[in-house]
């Protein structure tokens, strides 16, 4: 299972795996093999961000807000969309979940 990852877009889900693998021995250990090897959505999209940059994908960004509550925010109106404001409200948004998911994340 080296080279297997797991990409999702349940946030809560890591969150809560996380906060109750330090009670639970079972959730350990299923934190323990997650370690390292989960993407999230956020992740995946700033990846895709530093690949082909904000103008070209901010089309589609604007097309998908209304899907997922961080995008509407990082992008604010549509007229003022910017690199800037997205970027910042993207990494903020990761180092917190970052924090909260313990060394679930992939780098």
């Amino acid at each position: 299972m080296q080279n297997t990852f797991l990409a999702t877009g349940d946030k809560q889900c890591l969150l809560g795996l996380s906060m109750a693998a330090e009670t639970n021995s079972e959730c350990g250990v299923v934190c323990q093999e997650l370690t390292g090897k989960v993407f999230c959505f956020e992740q995946i999209l700033s990846r895709i961000l530093d690949q082909f940059g904000f103008e070209a994908i901010r089309e589609k960004l604007i097309q998908g807000r209304e899907c997922d509550t961080g995008l509407r925010l990082w992008l604010g109106s549509t007229l003022d969309a910017n690199e800037e404001r997205f970027r910042a409200g993207l990494t903020s948004y990761l180092d917190e979940l970052k924090r909260g998911t313990g060394n679930l994340l992939a780098e």
